[in-house]
């Protein structure tokens, strides 16, 4: 159980490997995230009657969009994010935007 661990710390092309799938796979789920919480916002924005809440909810909405294409101008190489990955983020981007536009932002 032991030896695999070992020959992966002495090895250190599959170390390098493990470590940029770990932060390809953190990456993506943070911006998975970000792409939540701009639908989550957004829910609350047609929830309120509160201007200011709205405001609020729709300028947070706002910043996830814009934190998620940061990522996305970033190519892959640099980012480690896959054609897939970008196509689905890309998806999320879009349909968050079209909320965006129905919110009055």
């Amino acid at each position: 159980m032991h030896a695999p661990s070992l020959v992966l710390m002495n090895d250190p092309i599959p170390l390098s490997r493990a470590l940029v799938a770990s932060a390809r796979s953190s990456l993506l789920a943070f911006l998975r995230i970000e792409l939540g919480i701009a639908n989550t916002m957004l829910d609350g924005v047609a929830a309120s009657s509160d201007e200011a809440a709205r405001s609020r909810r729709r300028d947070r909405a706002t910043q996830a969009c814009n934190e998620v294409v940061r990522f996305l101008e970033i190519d892959s190489a640099r980012s480690g994010l896959s054609l897939a990955d970008r196509a689905e983020l890309n998806a999320g981007l879009y349909a968050v935007r079209e909320r965006l536009v129905d919110a009055g932002a």
